[in-house]
């Protein structure tokens, strides 16, 4: 009965630990092609199993990027919450807060492309691109709050229209140009985060 039980957890550890290879691996190929361009044919290759083998995780393409979307977001939200609703931040903290909490929660570049609203949601899935939607309009609306209650205060540049401010931060969250600046500028998410920061501040 012993062995029997641990051979249980061996394979179920097994499984996880495939399952969350191929995440890792659907992940690297959206940012790099898109929903359109990745291919389970091409997962299943990268991550060394058989087709038969990533569809016993994931029964199709559409439900394996929705996995992707839908990691974390719960502790995410919950994070944001809570930061909207300290009363005892400043609105450049709150932003500066909102986007380090994006950046530990959202691991994978399809989070980020669902925030930024660069997310591509396939054809006939009207339900799932509703929730994604959704996702994404509530996030939009925790940022415009934050903006505006800057503007009003003073805490941010009362000039600076409100939608630059919003296009602005949201092109911190689009993979590409997140990625490009990590990689290739070598900058760390603080200097991400303190620049912006700058670019709102008065003058």
């Amino acid at each position: 009965m012993g062995k029997r039980v641990a051979g249980r957890f061996s394979k179920e550890r097994l499984y996880q630990e495939r399952e969350e290879a191929i995440l890792q691996v659907a992940g690297d190929v959206y940012l790099e092609k898109g929903y359109h361009g990745m291919s389970m044919d091409e997962i299943a290759d990268l991550v060394g199993i058989g087709k038969p083998t990533l569809y016993r995780h994931f029964v199709s393409k559409e439900e394996l990027v929705f996995t992707l979307v839908r990691r974390n977001l719960p502790e995410m939200f919950h994070a944001l919450e809570t930061i909207r609703t300290d009363q005892k931040m400043s609105v450049q903290q709150k932003l500066e807060a909102t986007l380090q909490t994006i950046y530990q929660h959202a691991i994978n570049t399809c989070q980020l492309s669902l925030l930024s609203g660069n997310a591509e949601i396939p054809q006939g899935f009207h339900e799932k691109k509703a929730e994604v939607e959704k996702i994404h309009q509530d996030f939009v609306e925790h940022i415009r709050d934050a903006l505006q209650a800057g503007k009003a205060s003073g805490e941010l540049d009362a000039s600076v229209p409100l939608p630059l401010m919003q296009t602005l931060f949201f092109s911190l969250l689009t993979p590409r140009n997140y990625q490009r600046l990590i990689d290739e500028e070598r900058m760390t998410v603080e200097d991400l985060v303190a620049s912006l920061m700058r670019l709102y501040a008065p003058r």
